[in-house]
């Protein structure tokens, strides 16, 4: 999911996964049946692991809430909760345990909400210097989606133009502290050629479409 999102417009996922929320609360209040379509996630044992300890944290909050909230919420308040919250309420309330799907669900519920509010991003949804990257900063190792711009490669200043291979989509820090700044220069065609220089002059890494490679002699002074 996290890299499927990251291709899509800002708040595409968040629709998506509110959208299954609520559908799943609706279908827990009214007793509908659960579709069961089992999943499987392929994980190394330590990530299996940690997944399993993610999801009994993230299910006994779920359920600590809910025994706080029960008989102490107007139904404007209630509605007010996100679907994950709403359905371990209705558990509560029948007195039975919470199923691991809501804690799953609560977790993707938090993951968009951090990741994926178009509140925090830019609010250009046409423009096609962001879109092709996938509304992303394109410096190596940086996927922030909130707060950003778009960054002539060659600036303006020296001649610059508003070509599309001479923009990129960059977040604030790496524009401003990078670009402009003394932590961060690229160089090059977008959006397959950029190389960057990653640090300031005196130490850094350069890499070539996020890969690590070694400093090219003709941008050495770049």
């Amino acid at each position: 999911m996290w890299l499927a999102f990251l291709r899509r417009e800002p708040g595409q996922a968040r629709r998506r996964i509110f959208g299954l929320g609520y559908a799943l609360l609706e279908r827990v209040t009214r007793k509908w049946a659960l579709l069961e379509r089992p999943r499987t996630i392929r994980l190394s044992p330590d990530l299996a692991a940690r997944l399993r300890a993610t999801l009994a944290v993230a299910s006994e909050d779920l359920s600590r809430r809910a025994r706080a909230y029960v008989d102490h919420l107007s139904p404007a308040q209630e509605a007010r909760l996100l679907p994950s919250e709403r359905i371990a309420l209705e558990y509560c309330r029948r007195g039975q345990p919470l199923p691991r799907w809501v804690a799953f669900l609560a977790l993707l519920e938090e993951c968009v909400r951090v990741w994926d509010d178009p509140a925090g991003m830019t609010r250009r949804r046409l423009d096609a210097i962001h879109n092709r990257t996938g509304w992303r900063c394109t410096a190596p190792g940086c996927t922030a989606r909130r707060n950003l711009h778009v960054h002539h490669i060659c600036h303006r200043s020296l001649g610059g133009t508003d070509e599309d291979w001479n923009e990129i989509s960059i977040c604030a820090f790496h524009h401003l502290q990078g670009e402009h700044g003394r932590y961060a220069r690229c160089r090059g065609r977008a959006p397959l050629d950029v190389v960057w220089r990653l640090g300031v002059a005196e130490l850094h890494l350069w890499y070539r479409n996020e890969r690590r490679i070694r400093p090219p002699v003709e941008l050495m002074r770049g």
